[in-house]
């Protein structure tokens, strides 16, 4: 198997050495992960190969999470401690909640179809 891997792309390489360490941290023995490390590379050759593929960093979902997070952690009374935590200014955070406050106004309601409301 490491013969094939010395020859093997340089990117397919390591996300079968990338999945093959976390099986090991995970608890897995090391030539079963070898083997799903390896058995995942091929399905991304095979399901993926030859088309160029961009991996965004996806910071803006960290963002959000992150976002989301603050809005449901601020009870009114803990702007300071947030702002801490998050190492956001205050003018940062109130855009933050502010933002989703917003969003939660935008949202229709849900209506129930085919139920008769008096």
């Amino acid at each position: 198997m490491e013969k094939i891997m010395r020859k093997y792309p340089e990117f397919l390489a390591d996300i079968a050495a990338q999945n093959t360490q976390l099986l090991i941290k995970r608890g897995m023995d090391e030539k079963q992960a070898v083997e799903i490390g390896c058995e995942v590379a091929e399905f991304f050759r095979n399901h993926w190969g030859g088309v160029s593929i961009y991996v965004p960093k996806a910071c803006k979902f960290e963002q959000s999470v992150r976002d989301r997070e603050i809005f449901e952690e601020f009870n009114g009374y803990n702007k300071d401690k947030i702002c801490r935590k998050y190492d956001i200014s205050y003018r940062h955070f109130y855009t933050i909640i502010n933002s989703a406050r917003l969003a939660l106004r935008a949202k229709p309601a849900r209506v129930k179809t085919g139920v008769f409301q008096s």
